[in-house]
């Protein structure tokens, strides 16, 4: 019979009704909040039962059934085993009980009446309902009237207090410096691709990247014999192809060297202006500048947000 009546709790967790065969359904029911003379009751879920449900419907066969590995039939027959043992009990005894659902009896007339648990705490609508208590105010007279003393913080611990309010509330709100002006630059030019520059998580994946050969050609080919002779970083090579561009100069040339370690001898790091900004390659030509971006973008993904920059 606990068994039973297991079974019947577990399946009204997630149904709204259990057929028991030859017994009757079990019925959950929705009732509203209740005010009291001394608490407050929250809307909560109890239970009913319906003696003319008898029909089974299969749902507690078919969960028994899973529960212990047996077959269908076998999990069908030890229900009707059980049920026919609550009725020879209900003859003999005035009420049993039934766990968590609750008491079964019979009347005066011989038919069956269920008496729910006070609470049925396993249903999930009920989980953290509690009744909320209260008090009557009892008047006072001016005779017991007590002595209140509040004692406040010292002005020095409310200025901490205040300082510390203070210093939390700008940390949040400041905002992060950026390249403001990336967003104009890349503006400027058709292209396919418009990404914000790499950040330092580059530097962790930098010296594992396989660079393709067809890049690496591709700057060769757009190199003269007149670049490699003058200062890459004055204003004779204006437009430059930016891969990165970091807060503090000691990351930037940390990841300037990754690059000149696979090839990119021509990579260096221009003067701040918000922030240090790390160049693949400079140019006199606008035109070999986007040349050379095209072919970067397209050719090698971990580059797919490089951009160009005018320094004039």
């Amino acid at each position: 019979m606990e068994k039973l009546s297991y079974y019947v709790e577990k399946l009204l967790v997630r149904y709204d009704y259990v057929i028991v065969p030859d017994l009757g359904g079990f019925v959950v029911q929705n009732q509203s909040a209740r005010i009291l003379q001394n608490r407050i009751v929250p809307p909560l879920s109890t239970l009913g039962f319906n003696p003319l449900l008898k029909d089974s419907d299969g749902l507690l066969a078919i969960a028994i059934a899973q529960e212990e590995e047996i077959s269908y039939q076998a999990a069908s027959e030890w229900i009707e085993k059980e049920v026919e043992l609550i009725h020879f009990q209900l003859q003999s005894a005035k009420i049993i009980s039934l766990g968590k659902l609750g008491f079964l009896k019979r009347n005066e007339l011989g038919k069956l009446v269920f008496v729910p648990a006070e609470r049925v705490d396993f249903l999930p609508a009920n989980f953290g309902m509690t009744d909320i208590q209260f008090f009557h105010e009892k008047s006072i007279s001016s005779s017991q009237n007590k002595k209140i003393t509040i004692t406040l913080p010292s002005a020095s611990s409310m200025r901490n207090v205040a300082a510390t309010v203070l210093v939390c509330a700008l940390l949040l709100v400041s905002p992060r410096i950026a390249d403001t002006r990336r967003s104009f630059y890349t503006a400027s030019f058709p292209l396919e691709m418009k990404r914000s520059p790499q950040t330092e998580k580059i530097i962790e994946k930098s010296t594992s990247v396989n660079f393709s050969s067809q890049v690496i050609n591709t700057i060769s080919e757009l190199s003269t014999s007149e670049q490699e002779g003058k200062n890459i970083t004055g204003h004779k090579y204006p437009y430059h192809v930016i891969v990165a561009s970091f807060y503090t100069e000691k990351t930037a040339e940390k990841f300037c060297e990754s690059l000149h370690s696979i090839g990119f001898e021509k990579a260096h790091v221009i003067s701040p202006q918000k922030n240090y900004k790390v160049v693949l390659q400079s140019f006199i030509e606008y035109n070999d500048a986007v040349e050379f971006l095209h072919h970067l973008r397209h050719s090698e993904p971990q580059f797919a947000s490089a951009w160009v920059f005018i320094d004039k």
